[in-house]
């Protein structure tokens, strides 16, 4: 699907991340065109490439002082970039699929695969008890800008 359900281990999360950090090259190879990595860092909203947020003023209603990029996908399931200092990050919640389910996306009755990444966070709709608070990506971003410097 081209809006989710991307199963990968967190290595290959973070390969991605640095693939795209790195301008689509990787050990001096060009594996993805320079021009549409760029264009997919670039904001062609507010704060939003093809498929990369861009967590900058626009989307944090501050200035920001480095320039950061996140796939945030259900949940908190997210890659952040930062190319200018050559770091990315994977954050990942529980998630589970049985190789059995196949990868098709199934929301019907017993054999709804659907991914489960709200139970790591208490925040399912069936969840009791308080929702486990993710961290402020504000702070994140001007953390890493620290490192930078």
């Amino acid at each position: 699907m081209t809006y989710c359900c991307i199963d990968l281990v967190p290595d290959d999360f973070l390969r991605f991340g640095i693939l795209f950090s790195r301008r689509g090259e990787w050990d001096g190879d060009q594996l993805i065109p320079r021009e549409f990595v760029d264009d997919s860092l670039t904001a062609h909203s507010s704060y939003y490439g093809y498929q990369w947020w861009l967590l900058n003023e626009a989307f944090f209603g501050t200035p920001v002082t480095t320039e950061t990029f996140a796939a945030l996908g259900l949940n908190g399931q997210k890659i952040y970039i930062w190319p200018e200092t050559d770091i990315a990050m994977v954050v990942l919640t529980k998630y589970q699929h049985y190789e059995n389910q196949g990868y098709i996306l199934d929301l019907s009755g017993a054999n709804a695969n659907f991914p489960d990444t709200c139970t790591a966070r208490n925040s399912c709709p069936e969840s009791r008890g308080n929702p486990v608070p993710t961290f402020d990506e504000r702070d994140l971003v001007e953390l890493i800008s620290a490192i930078g410097d």
